[in-house]
């Protein structure tokens, strides 16, 4: 029988991780899926540990190390289902994630996705740090692209089931970009239609790492790193849809974003110095972002957070 969806796994060096991940979408129920794993070029024991679960719904590639979007676009060209899930190697689905999701685009087919919640853990899943059905109440049922130009108000790809048509049609991901393909790739998606949100429902439990490569990427508080935005921003279909004016402030929103989420993960690294230098830049560079509620009240919950951790 044809699978109802298809979760697409991109992985390097992921060890560590891979086999819980694996065992969080065996663990799913009433919907038929198949699992691609790309092992992109790790050195370590990814695809060996992959291949020793022994299921007949997975199925593991090795390949040269091109980048997480090579990976993903090499299991999106191999998905057989007319869902796709981009799951990364270290998070976990929840029980009934994909049944949930399945259902919802079964039931609106005119939508081109559907977007759940998550919940973030550090260390052990068991302990949970917040979830993100907050994020989600702001998330609008109509003109996806008009918002999301302005805030990735996605975050994890592990939250988004999308038409694989529509994924292929829109070229997969950029390979060009380090951070933030996935927030271009998903703009490109929402040129095709709205996006459905699933706000009642967790699907995914999302493992912050710190040190991660995507920290590092986000360049300075100087030099912060808007190739992301530029790539969304200078798509020619949002010329035709939208007017300079509305296409200028969307861009400062997107900017805006960008910016006080690095500064945020000096908040989870620690890093006071580093956090200091966003803010007294960004007072130069944003003013009036400051006195913006919704903007700041991550970063003083972030704080608070960092000073009690034991």
């Amino acid at each position: 029988m044809s699978p109802e969806i298809s979760i697409v796994i991109a992985a390097h060096e992921a060890e560590a991780t891979i086999r819980e991940t694996l065992e969080s979408v065996f663990l799913q129920e009433g919907v038929g899926f198949e699992v691609i794993v790309v092992d992109d070029g790790s050195r370590d024991r990814t695809g060996t540990i992959a291949r020793a679960l022994r299921d007949a719904r997975l199925s593991v590639m090795t390949t040269a190390n091109h980048g997480v979007s090579r990976a993903r676009n090499t299991g999106l060209w191999l998905a057989r289902a007319p869902l796709v899930l981009f799951l990364d190697a270290d998070d976990l689905l929840l029980p009934g994630a994909l049944s949930a999701m399945v259902r919802a685009m079964d039931a609106d087919p005119e939508r081109v996705a559907c977007l759940a919640g998550f919940r973030k853990f550090v260390g052990s899943w068991r302990e949970p740090r917040s979830a993100a059905l907050e994020r989600l109440s702001r998330v609008p049922e109509t003109d996806t692209l008009k918002h999301l130009i302005g805030k990735n108000f996605i975050v994890n790809g592990g939250t988004l089931c999308v038409r694989s048509r529509v994924a292929r049609e829109v070229g997969g991901y950029d390979a060009s970009l380090k951070l933030g393909e996935d927030w271009e790739f998903w703009c490109r998606l929402a040129e095709r239609g709205d996006f459905l949100p699933l706000r009642d429902t967790i699907v995914l439990l999302y493992r912050q790492s710190p040190a991660g490569a995507q920290m590092r990427l986000r360049g300075t508080a100087k030099r912060p790193n808007f190739a992301a935005v530029d790539a969304i921003h200078r798509r020619e279909e949002l010329r035709r849809r939208f007017s300079e004016q509305e296409l200028r402030y969307r861009r400062r929103l997107a900017e805006l974003d960008t910016y006080w989420s690095a500064a945020r993960n000096e908040l989870v690294r620690r890093n006071w110095k580093g956090f200091a230098e966003y803010l007294a830049r960004g007072a130069v560079r944003y003013p009036d972002s400051l006195l913006q509620w919704r903007l700041m009240k991550p970063f003083l919950t972030g704080a608070t957070r960092s000073l009690f951790r034991s």
